[in-house]
């Protein structure tokens, strides 16, 4: 594209569809052809739903984002290597579309047509019957994390970029989620309503405050079970000391005992 007007944008846009069909849901950065009148109308029309990312967070839009990264790195090698250029990008494409993914354990080919796309090598692919909701569990299972969740009313510290180069974080109340990993908040300094990504997004803790569900009253009692134990191995411990040293006085004069002088 030689510019990136609403106009030029939609041009390509229909191309695409034309060829692989509308999408339920289109995902963009908040550029001004992405915010212009005329996009927004053509993607009414069509019935598309227009997801916006959060502003300072190209990494909610990490899909589209790594294979850019993707294609870039193939592009530089084939440049340094000296070869064609088209050819190059054509045998790339096949055999990325070829590919697995590591998570649906389909490639693009087969989530886009319902196939694979015939290649030299097609025959040593093999089949996996894997599914997704496996492999994303597995996922969860090593990384060993906890969901990040939201709701609606919650008091969350969000990032602000008000101040250029610089973010801070400022008290702010979830509105309503926008998205996987998208929250609407609204700002407790200025009242404005913000879209921010989970990353951006922490849940306040209110020091000194008293446990307020089962799990947290269990936490309580068990560092107080801890503390109880911790408290009666100290005093077992100078009961044992207490009859060392009563036996130590008792022994020279049990055996007749007398004070070893020294030599």
């Amino acid at each position: 594209m030689n510019n990136t007007l609403a106009y030029s944008t939609i041009f390509k846009l229909r191309k695409l569809f034309s060829t692989f069909g509308l999408p339920d849901t289109l995902v963009s950065d908040n550029g001004p052809p992405f915010a212009s009148t005329e996009f927004k109308s053509f993607l009414l029309n069509n019935g598309i739903r227009h997801l916006t990312i959060a502003p300072y967070h190209p990494a909610s839009n990490g899909a589209a984002e790594n294979a850019v990264k993707t294609v870039k790195q193939a592009l530089i090698k084939a440049n340094y290597e000296r070869q064609n250029l088209d050819i190059f990008l054509s045998r790339f494409l096949l055999d990325y579309r070829n590919t697995q993914h590591s998570i649906t354990n389909q490639s693009p080919a087969e989530a886009m047509f319902g196939r694979r796309l015939k290649c030299r090598f097609d025959l040593l692919m093999p089949e996996k019957n894997l599914s997704i909701e496996r492999s994303q569990a597995k996922q969860i299972q090593n990384y060993g994390g906890k969901p990040r969740e939201s709701v609606s009313g919650d008091k969350v510290l969000v990032k602000e970029y008000s101040i250029p180069n610089k973010s801070t974080w400022e008290e702010g109340t979830i509105i309503s989620k926008v998205g996987n990993v998208m929250y609407e908040v609204e700002s407790s300094r200025d009242g404005k309503s913000k879209k921010r990504h989970s990353d951006q997004i922490k849940n306040q803790v209110i020091m000194g405050s008293e446990p307020s569900d089962e799990n947290s009253t269990d936490r309580f009692n068990n560092k107080q079970d801890k503390i109880d134990f911790s408290v009666k191995n100290e005093e077992n411990e100078n009961d044992n000391n207490k009859d060392i040293d009563a036996l130590i006085e008792e022994t020279p004069a049990r055996y007749n005992l007398r004070p070893r002088k020294n030599v």
